[in-house]
């Protein structure tokens, strides 16, 4: 079938919209979590050794003077945001392609060697990340309120992806074999296995998504027949855009057939309800992003490597499953918000208690011990990603400004950086 016929039909139009939305959200945080992944292997390599992990997570939080800079640029020279978006996904790409050939080079600064080239590309690849709150995902408001929510599902498995490809390389193995060697008495000497394929492998085929990503974007902005499942707007710059509340008037076929999806319920809510909202999503950012990740290792480890790359696994398949749920079941009010989060509390308290207790957790040396670490993480997470998304929705009909605000709080950077420093 001729891809005009396809785009002519509105179920394989919007199927297209769908798989055109998560492909676009892939570019994300994608560049991200493949750094994170690949720090096992590039560790043994880098002059700074442990204090590689250190040095990368500072340089992501600084990625937020991207989000910085976005909003004044938009309040004293409001420009369209597909062009910005245009430039961020170049910037991806490039960094995904130079990293593969350079992440191991080093430079000499006062005295000392400096993985230079690495932290270049971490920083372009946070700029990427920390701007598509602000940029990307607020864009997709536009459109009809399921395709916000593929979009995050993109995100989603992006890093499911990402980890996948870690896992089938070895990074983070911690299994040696033996070999002969004359300069021990048994014979042999222990050796790391080394990566099933190589760090520039890894990042090329991170190469490949980013393009993927990038051609996606394009054909949602230069494809009009996607025009008509936007949702009922007025856009101008800077994705400053409002829903309408009367009935659209035109002869655009497209848009007439699809006038019984156009028309949302809207789901306003009041200044209390809206700053309320505001500012669950920072303290959920905070705790969820920022403090439960970083005693993650303590919360998982004491139960066995295994139990810390499986809870890692889940817990991004977590995520992606969580967005399908949430695409098929009703808009979620704010008292319903609050429950949920209520309910989030639950595995994330127990996983704040037992890294308290590491490295003698509860249950250490029983197998319920390594279940619960690895249920409380998958569904922490997968409840964190539902509540999350219900947010946005909520936020995407106070118009797109609403979501411009939800991701600058969402990725402020400020606590971020005084807790790291605690």
């Amino acid at each position: 079938m001729p891809c005009t016929e396809i785009l002519n039909n509105p179920r394989y139009k919007r199927i297209t919209l769908h798989t055109l939305s998560i492909i676009f959200g892939f570019s994300s945080w994608m560049g991200v979590n493949a750094i994170f992944l690949e720090v096992p292997i590039i560790i043994n390599s880098a002059p700074e050794g442990w204090k590689l992990s250190s040095y990368i997570v500072l340089i992501v939080q600084s990625g937020n003077i991207g989000v910085l800079l976005y909003n004044i640029l938009q309040k004293y020279w409001p420009v369209k945001d597909a062009y910005l978006i245009y430039g961020m996904l170049g910037l991806g790409c490039l960094g995904s392609l130079l990293i593969g050939f350079l992440y191991d080079h080093t430079i000499e600064l006062w005295g000392h060697e400096r993985s230079l080239p690495l932290f270049i590309f971490t920083f372009m690849f946070a700029l990427v990340a920390c701007t598509s709150s602000v940029m990307m995902m607020p864009y997709m408001g536009r459109f009809l309120k399921q395709y916000i929510i593929t979009y995050c599902m993109g995100v989603g498995i992006a890093g499911f992806i990402s980890s996948i490809l870690a896992l089938g390389q070895g990074s983070g193995s911690t299994t040696d074999e033996c070999v002969p060697s004359n300069s021990t008495e048994s014979g042999f000497e222990p050796v790391q296995v080394p990566p099933r394929f190589s760090v520039e492998l890894f990042f090329f085929i991170h190469f490949f998504l980013y393009l993927l990503s990038a051609t996606a974007f394009i054909l949602i902005v230069k494809m009009k027949k996607f025009r008509s499942e936007y949702a009922h707007i007025t856009i101008r710059d800077g994705n400053d855009y409002t829903f309408k509340r009367h009935e659209k008037e035109g002869s655009d076929t497209d848009l007439q057939d699809s006038s019984k999806i156009l028309y949302e319920k809207l789901n306003l809510i009041s200044t209390t309800e809206y700053r309320y909202l505001m500012t669950l999503t920072g303290v959920l950012s905070i705790i969820c992003n920022s403090v439960l990740p970083s005693i993650q290792s303590f919360s998982t480890l004491p139960y066995g490597t295994s139990t810390h790359h499986y809870s890692a696994i889940f817990s991004l398949m977590a995520n992606p499953i969580a967005d399908i749920i949430r695409l098929y079941t009703p808009e979620r009010s704010v008292k319903g918000i609050t429950c949920l989060v209520g309910v989030l509390a639950i595995p994330a308290t127990y996983i704040f208690v037992i890294a308290l207790m590491s490295p003698n957790p509860p249950l250490q040396d029983h197998f319920m011990g390594a279940f619960l670490s690895i249920a409380a993480w998958t569904i922490y997470t997968g409840m964190y990603s539902f509540i999350n998304v219900s947010i946005i929705t909520i936020f995407r009909q106070q118009g797109g400004k609403s979501l411009v605000y939800n991701g600058t709080t969402a990725q402020e950077s400020i606590n971020n950086i005084l807790l790291f420093s605690f």
